[in-house]
């Protein structure tokens, strides 16, 4: 009990002291909310998705971007947006199919300004599938920002829809996991996560560790404990499982299976655990009639039957949604409006309900059953509407994991003093969209010569531009090209840099 009142201590004061980064929320349609002030308060923002999206404030809770993925008839993508709600520079074309928790916002662990957003395509026919990042510079167009690098791909299979991110135990670096999948439901059954590490040189050689479960089911939810050393997986076939967490290695442990998949009757759709990591909030739902907010006692000899029913809702009202954990220490609940016929996403202009309008909330999510007071569509989202999605933020606040063995940092390293790197060249054709994403990291000069030749030496495609190091990014719209493999040299004032990618 004493240890755990140490970290539930750390994690008040890391959570309010360093947290602001989480303040914002942009969520649903249209829908935002601001966390700086004891009560919150709801605005308009530029979001019109169901499901995936991610929102990052700066040190002081004053909004810095936003993201979300969006899947229409015109194609599938991920939008980012600057704080004035407008699209940020080059903020198109990202990885993104419209799922759930294809994504998260990580700082960089020395540059204030600067930002990994992490993408998962999970299963697109047109080859977007895989683990990527994006970086994103607030340095650019007077703190607007702007997309440096996109779509630079780490893995290249078939994924589950979740993405974690913690703080390591120094509290400056950061651990990101994903989950591998396979194309269809009842395929190759996976249990195996990959664990990459940001650090001030960029992102890591990945951990890869099979554990747990095997499951061929693609959408599922992944989520952290505020302290990091806990994570649940959950999945719509009933599988619940919980997981501990070494920060400083980066290792990944069985606890226990909570519930088996294919347990009857369980479509577990998110989790959340409370502030003091005593309880694990899930929601999800029973087919064909109704869904549940689930409490479970993480304290309990046997959690899977300490399950206490919070609220239960018809089906043919609201389907389940995200529950997170929110700046003020209380767990906000998500739900899409379903009439019984249609699906939910995109609602009309005229649907207005209690259900898609307002957010439930949980008010004392570490008391015990009926005393942490859920209130269902308790708060007002201002006049717009809530989908399935609320930001996957991780917990910006956390710090060093105090008398560990990796608690050795004395001060944040000064970007001077790193190691120069030599130049890199990404590539990454996306045949859905057509498009060669042209990825230069650490690159020097102040102009460049970008050409595309085809295997006869024929220049295909040619663009001279002026750059700002370390990054360069180009798209070049692959459209007119035949299929084959093709030649591309990045040549600036100070070095060349040469790759390959086949259409």
């Amino acid at each position: 009990m004493e240890k755990r009142a140490l970290l539930f201590f750390f994690f008040l004061f890391s959570y309010n002291t360093y947290a602001q980064q989480n303040n914002i929320w942009c969520f649903g349609d249209s829908a935002g909310i601001d966390f700086n002030a004891s009560l919150p308060s709801t605005f308009n923002s530029s979001i019109k998705g169901r499901g995936s999206c991610t929102s990052i404030a700066d040190s002081t809770g004053n909004l810095l971007f936003y993201a979300y993925t969006r899947a229409t008839l015109f194609g599938k993508t991920t939008l980012v947006f600057n704080y004035t709600h407008q699209l940020m520079d080059n903020g198109d074309s990202i990885v993104g199919e419209g799922w759930y928790n294809e994504l998260t916002i990580i700082p960089d662990p020395v540059n204030p300004k600067r930002f990994y957003m992490i993408s998962v395509g999970v299963l697109d026919l047109a080859l977007q599938q895989g683990f990527y990042y994006s970086i994103i510079d607030m340095s650019y167009n007077g703190g607007l920002g702007k997309v440096v690098s996109k779509n630079n791909q780490l893995l290249n299979n078939f994924m589950v829809d979740c993405i974690g991110a913690i703080k390591h135990g120094n509290g400056r670096d950061w651990w990101v996991v994903c989950r591998k999948g396979d194309f269809y439901i009842g395929g190759p059954a996976h249990n195996e996560y990959t664990f990459y590490l940001i650090t001030p040189t960029g992102v890591s050689v990945p951990i890869t560790k099979s554990v747990g479960s095997l499951t061929s089911y693609n959408l599922a939810n992944l989520i952290f404990s505020p302290t990091g050393n806990k994570m649940i997986y959950t999945n719509p076939r009933g599988l619940l499982e919980l997981y501990d967490f070494d920060r400083c290695t980066g290792d990944l442990t069985l606890d226990q299976t909570i519930s088996p998949e294919n347990t009857p009757y369980h479509f577990y759709w998110s989790s959340a655990f409370s502030p003091d990591e005593s309880k694990l909030y899930v929601q999800t739902v029973s087919y064909p009639d109704t869904t549940y907010l689930i409490q479970f006692d993480l304290n309990a000899a046997n959690i899977a039957a300490s399950a206490d029913t919070i609220f239960t809702q018809p089906l043919a009202t609201a389907t389940g949604g995200d529950v997170r954990l929110a700046p003020d220490g209380k767990i906000y609940v998500s739900n899409a409006y379903y009439d019984g016929f249609n699906f939910a996403f995109p609602y009309s202009d005229t649907t207005y309900n209690m259900y898609n309008s307002y957010l439930g909330v949980v008010n004392y999510p570490d008391s015990m059953g009926a005393d942490c007071d859920f209130q269902p569509y308790s708060f007002y989202l201002g006049g717009n509407r809530t989908y399935y999605g609320l930001p996957n933020n991780p917990n910006y606040g956390l710090g060093a994991l105090a008398g560990s063995a990796c608690d050795t940092l004395t001060g944040i390293v000064p970007t001077p003093s790193l190691p120069t790197k030599e130049g890199e060249l990404n590539l990454y054709f996306d045949a859905g969209w057509q498009k060669l994403f042209v990825n230069g990291h650490h690159i020097k000069g102040s102009s460049c010569l970008l050409q595309v030749f085809d295997v006869s030496g024929k220049l295909v495609y040619s663009n001279q531009n002026k750059i700002t190091p370390p990054y360069y990014t180009h798209d070049v719209n692959c459209q007119s090209l035949s299929k084959g493999m093709y030649l591309v040299s990045l040549q600036t004032d100070k070095e060349k840099l040469q790759g390959r990618f086949v259409k």
